[in-house]
């Protein structure tokens, strides 16, 4: 007996990221940013997974780079870096396929075809969002525009977090 997944509506996709975003702004106005971080520092590698996936949102990345410069701290520094952009290039794949499904295939294909001459320049600008504290969803709107495929999206995803989190590192370092 096989269990279905039904589709997720764009609706409750809608409700569930206005829930994160105000669930974040609940967060930083209480004052608590400082606590996660500190909290998700003491975890050590499962720190880096959670850390890499609030890395991935536009509000949540302070948080994020707090706990982050702390686990890069720690004396496992390219470990924490992997791990860290791996989990945010698969939270970025995850909100890439559900804002897919918010658009619409038709209108979505339409864009592309627009787009289609600039796409090299729409992964270039995507991939310095995704290595710069900008917000993630602005690249994320870029790729999907230039129609990469999934795993193209990941690895550039992966690579620009992860270059950004050894810069980081390399600063830890210097001082």
């Amino acid at each position: 007996m096989a269990i279905r997944l039904r589709r997720i509506s764009g609706r409750l996709r809608l409700a569930l990221i206005l829930c994160s975003v105000v669930l974040a702004v609940g967060v930083w106005a209480l004052g608590l940013g400082g606590r996660i971080s500190g909290y998700l520092s003491g975890l050590g590698i499962l720190g880096a997974v959670v850390a890499g996936f609030f890395y991935s949102s536009g509000i949540t990345t302070p948080f994020a780079l707090l706990a982050l410069k702390d686990l890069l701290a720690s004396g496992n520094g390219l470990i924490v870096a992997t791990v860290a952009a791996l989990s945010a290039a698969l939270a970025d794949s995850l909100m890439l396929s559900s804002g897919e499904g918010l658009i619409g295939k038709r209108r979505l294909s339409s864009l592309r075809k627009r787009m289609g001459r600039f796409s090299f320049l729409l992964v270039f600008l995507g991939f310095l969002v995704f290595g710069s504290p900008a917000p993630d969803e602005a690249g994320i709107a870029l790729m999907g525009l230039a129609g990469i495929g999934r795993m193209r999206f990941f690895a550039i995803v992966f690579l620009a977090k992860f270059v950004t989190l050894l810069g980081i590192l390399i600063v830890l370092i210097r001082t």
